[in-house]
C-alpha cells in the first residue's frame, strides 16, 4: 500500500511539471498570435515645410565703384619756427599758444632790440663815412686830372699814373661804400627779425619760449601748421588701383574726356581716361558720426616699400572752417578717418552684398520652382560691403540672402520677402511671391 502511494506521488510530480510547461508554451503561443493578428498602425505623414528665406532681385544698371581706405589727417605744411637773432623775449601775442590760430604776418613775439638798433646806427654812420671818403677821392681825382697833362712825363709806370689820378683810391672807396650799404641792410634785417611773425595762415602746434626768456640765434621757438587745406594719405592695394580715377604720374588730370571714357565695360573691364574723383571722409566722436568732402589731388610716384600699396592724397579745403565752407564742425589734424573714394563707372553690372557669397564666388539662385540652384560668378571686389557682378547673373534673377547652411542644389525654399539695392541701400519692396519669377 505504501509502495502504491509512493508511486502515485511520483506520477503527480511529473504531471505538475508537464502542466507548467504546457501553460508557459500556451502563453507564448497566445502572445505571438496576438502580435501577429494586431493591425498595423495608421501612418500619419506630415509634409516637410520649405525653408523660409529672403531674396534679392538682381537689377542690372550702371554703377560707380566705391573704394574704401583709411588714413590720418595731416597738414599740407608744418614749419618749425627758429629764432634768427638773439635776445630776451619782451612781448608775446595772446595767439602764440598751442592751438592758437594766426594770420599771415601776425606778430607772434618780440625780442629786445636795443642792441640791434645800435648796430643799425653804427652801420649807417659807417656808410656816411665811406660815402664822404668816396666823394673826396672823386674830387681829388678831378683835380689830379687837370694837372696830369703837365706832369705825366715824370711817371715811369702806369701804376704811378693811376695812383696820381686816384684810381685805386676810388675803387677802394667804392668797395667800402658797397660793404657799408650791405652792413646797413644786415642791421636792418636783424632789427626786423627781433619781431617774429607768422609765415602763413596757420595753427600754432607748440611753443617753446615764454616772456622774459633769453633766446639764442638758431633756437627752436615754436611750430606752425598750415590750415588752408589738409591732406589724408590713403593706402590702396594694387588690385584695386585699376578701379580708381587717378591723376597722371605728373599729378595732372586730362581734361579731354567724355563720360563714356570714364566708364568700365563690365564684360571687358575697359579702363579709360579718368575724371577727378571725390572722397567722403568719415569719423566718429563718441556716438556722433561726422563726414567731410575731399578731392584726390595726386598719387605718389612710388609704391610703399613695406606694404606694396599705392598712396593717394586726398585734400580737404579749409579743414578748420576759418574761411567758411558751410561745415558744422572742423576736421582736426590727427583725426583718423575712413574714406569712401569714388571710382570708375561700371556699365551693366549687378550689385550684391558681400555676405551672400559662398566659397569660390558662388551664390544660391532661386529658380521658378522655388528651388535653390548654385551659380558661380565673375566679380569685381573693391572692398567694402558690396561686390559688382561681371557675369553669372541675369537681370531679374533672385539671389538667396539667407544663410541656409549645408544644403544641396534643388532644395525647396519659400521666399518670405524680396529686396533690391537702390543707391547702395537694401530696400524691401514687397512681401511673399507666388513662385512666378519670370
Amino acid at each position: 500500500m505504501i509502495n502504491k502511494l509512493m508511486n502515485f506521488g511520483w506520477i503527480s510530480r511529473i504531471s505538475q511539471k508537464t502542466a507548467s510547461f504546457l501553460v508557459i508554451g500556451l502563453s507564448i503561443f497566445l502572445s505571438v498570435l496576438m502580435t501577429w493578428a494586431k493591425p498595423d498602425p495608421e501612418k500619419n505623414e506630415s509634409p516637410i515645410a520649405a525653408m523660409s528665406i529672403t531674396a534679392l532681385e538682381a537689377v542690372k544698371s550702371d554703377a560707380r565703384i566705391i573704394i574704401r581706405a583709411q588714413g590720418t589727417v595731416s597738414p599740407r605744411a608744418q614749419t618749425q619756427l627758429v629764432s634768427e637773432v638773439s635776445g630776451s623775449v619782451v612781448g608775446m601775442s595772446k595767439k602764440f599758444v598751442s592751438g592758437g590760430f594766426v594770420k599771415k604776418d601776425d606778430i607772434l613775439f618780440e625780442l629786445d632790440d636795443k642792441y640791434y638798433r645800435a648796430a643799425l646806427m653804427k652801420a649807417k654812420a659807417n656808410l656816411a663815412s665811406v660815402t664822404t671818403t668816396l666823394i673826396k677821392e672823386k674830387g681829388g681825382a678831378y683835380v689830379a686830372k687837370e694837372e696830369f697833362d703837365r706832369v705825366k712825363k715824370r711817371f715811369k709806370s702806369q701804376e704811378a699814373s693811376d695812383l696820381y689820378l686816384h684810381k685805386p683810391q676810388i675803387v677802394e672807396a667804392q668797395a667800402n661804400l658797397e660793404y657799408a650799404e650791405s652792413e646797413v641792410l644786415r642791421a636792418e634785417g636783424d632789427l626786423m627779425r627781433t619781431i617774429v611773425r607768422a609765415p602763413y595762415d596757420g595753427l600754432i602746434g607748440e611753443t617753446f619760449v615764454n616772456f622774459g626768456q633769453f633766446v639764442a640765434a638758431g633756437t627752436k621757438v615754436g611750430e606752425i601748421i598750415a590750415i588752408d587745406y589738409a591732406e589724408v594719405r590713403l593706402a590702396i592695394p594694387l588690385q584695386r588701383v585699376p578701379y580708381l580715377l587717378l591723376p597722371e604720374i605728373t599729378g595732372l588730370y586730362k581734361s579731354d574726356y567724355s563720360e563714356d571714357e570714364s566708364m568700365i565695360d563690365s564684360s571687358s573691364l575697359r579702363l579709360n581716361t579718368p575724371k577727378r574723383p571725390s572722397v567722403v571722409l568719415r569719423s566718429s566722436y563718441g556716438n556722433i558720426k561726422r563726414e567731410w568732402h575731399a578731392d584726390i589731388v595726386r598719387s605718389e610716384g612710388m609704391l610703399d616699400k613695406h606694404s606694396h600699396t599705392l598712396n593717394i592724397i586726398a585734400q580737404v579745403k579749409d579743414p578748420y572752417n576759418i574761411i567758411g565752407y558751410g561745415r558744422l564742425w572742423p576736421l582736426r589734424i590727427g583725426t583718423f578717418v575712413e574714406a569712401e573714394i569714388e571710382g570708375r563707372l561700371i556699365k551693366g553690372t549687378i550689385i550684391l552684398p558681400r555676405h551672400v557669397l559662398r566659397a569660390g564666388d558662388n551664390v544660391w539662385v532661386i529658380d521658378k520652382d522655388n528651388r535653390l540652384r548654385n551659380r558661380q560668378l565673375t566679380l569685381i571686389k573693391p572692398g567694402g560691403a558690396f561686390v559688382y557682378v561681371q557675369s553669372g547673373l541675369a537681370h531679374g534673377d533672385l539671389v538667396c540672402m539667407t544663410h541656409v547652411g549645408n544644403v544641396v542644389p534643388g532644395t525647396e525654399v519659400s521666399v518670405s520677402s524680396v529686396e533690391k539695392i537702390e543707391d547702395g541701400t537694401l530696400i524691401s519692396y514687397q512681401g511673399p511671391r507666388d513662385g512666378s519669377y519670370e
